[in-house]
């Protein structure tokens, strides 16, 4: 969610200096702003979004009742609670394509993952070493070895859909590439 409004503020920050005044903060501001979401869209946004859908979907279809008891359903239309948890995914590679241009450092985008995860994971033990519940009601109707593959793969799967995100960045790459060309090719003549 702040993810997606970080980008509200930079087209109004775009706005701003482009049509009122010519604010060389407001410029200034906004570039920053488009490093930051970039880097956050490739370290936290697109991996967590993914591993959010699969759990969601995987728990869904195993025990609905653990994710999104059918009560739920008088509350919250079920498409709702569907989108807030699958759309982020194509919605994060549309972004890729449509605004990033340049592929933030590997190296920092680990380092970002790796401390939002451990922070996030001290967070997550410390609230069930305390107070002895999970922060996930889901985790207390699982077995141990339930909980515990839940957690091991909650914690090394965004490390892979890192990777996944700049393998699919390097094809949007390709496919601007390619349109480049053409459009080259169409101009010329």
């Amino acid at each position: 969610m702040v993810y997606f409004c970080s980008y509200s503020v930079i087209d109004f920050l775009e706005i701003y200096y482009l049509y009122h005044k010519k604010s060389a903060f407001a410029l200034l501001l906004r570039q920053f702003l488009r490093v930051t979401v970039c880097n956050v869209l490739f370290s936290v946004v697109f991996p967590l979004s993914a591993v959010v859908a699969i759990l969601f979907w995987g728990f869904y279809f195993w025990e609905r009742e653990l994710i999104y008891p059918k009560i739920m359903d008088n509350v919250l239309p079920p498409f709702i609670n569907h989108m807030m948890h699958t759309y982020p995914v194509p919605l994060s590679i549309f972004y890729m394509f449509v605004e990033i241009t340049e592929e933030p450092p590997k190296k920092r985008s680990f380092v970002l993952l790796t401390t939002l995860m451990s922070t996030y994971s001290f967070v997550f033990f410390y609230g069930n070493h305390n107070c002895d519940e999970w922060i996930y009601p889901v985790l207390d109707a699982l077995t141990p070895s339930q909980a515990t593959l839940v957690v091991i793969f909650t914690m090394t799967t965004p490390y892979v859909f890192l990777f996944v995100g700049y393998y699919i960045f390097s094809k949007i790459k390709d496919v601007r590439t390619y349109f480049n060309a053409r459009l080259k090719k169409v101009k010329i003549y």
